[in-house]
C-alpha cells in the first residue's frame, strides 16, 4: 500500500474527523475518564500529520503542540482499526520527532493510556521513557507520561 504522509492544517476537515474517531475510541476505552475538548484544542497544534490512503482517504495522524521553551507535547496519535499493525504510527512519531528537531525543540512529551499496549509498546520502542504524569494527567491513574530527548 502507498502512503502518503502530509502536514495539514490542524483545522482541516480531516484532521478534525480523525480527532473525532480518536475521541469516540479513547471514551469508550476509558469512559469514566474527563477527556479535553479534542476538537478545541486542535487550533492549538503546531504541527499535524495525516497519512494518506492510495484512494486518499485520511487513515492515521499524529500532532505536536508546544508545551514549554524547548519542549513539545506529542498528540493526536491515531491510526483507524483497519490500518494497525503496518509501521504507520511509527512514520508519523518519526517525522513528528524529525519537525521537532526542526524547530529546535529538544525535549518530547506525551500522555496515553494504561489501556493502550500498542502504544505503550511504541513509545518504548522509540525510546522514550516514563516520567511523573504532568498536568491534568498528574490525578489519572491510567495515564502513562513519557519523555524523549532529542538532538
Amino acid at each position: 500500500m502507498n502512503i502518503i504522509y502530509k502536514h495539514v492544517n490542524p483545522k482541516s476537515m480531516e484532521a478534525l474527523e480523525l480527532t473525532n474517531k480518536l475521541f469516540f475510541e479513547l471514551d469508550a476505552i476509558y469512559p469514566k475518564s474527563i477527556l479535553e475538548n479534542f476538537v478545541e484544542e486542535n487550533s492549538l497544534m503546531k504541527i499535524f500529520i495525516i497519512a494518506f490512503s492510495e484512494s486518499s482517504k485520511a487513515i492515521a495522524a499524529g500532532a505536536l503542540k508546544h508545551y514549554s521553551q524547548g519542549t513539545v507535547e506529542v498528540k493526536r496519535m491515531f491510526v483507524l482499526k483497519e490500518y494497525r499493525g503496518q509501521g504507520i504510527s511509527a512514520r508519523i512519531l518519526s517525522e513528528l520527532e524529525k519537525t521537532a528537531r526542526e524547530m529546535n525543540y529538544k525535549r518530547i512529551i506525551l500522555e496515553t493510556g494504561t489501556k493502550q499496549p500498542e502504544a505503550l509498546g511504541l513509545y518504548r520502542k522509540f525510546g522514550y521513557t516514563e516520567i511523573e504524569c504532568y498536568g491534568r494527567h498528574s490525578d489519572d491513574p491510567t495515564s502513562v507520561c513519557f519523555e524523549k530527548t532529542i538532538t
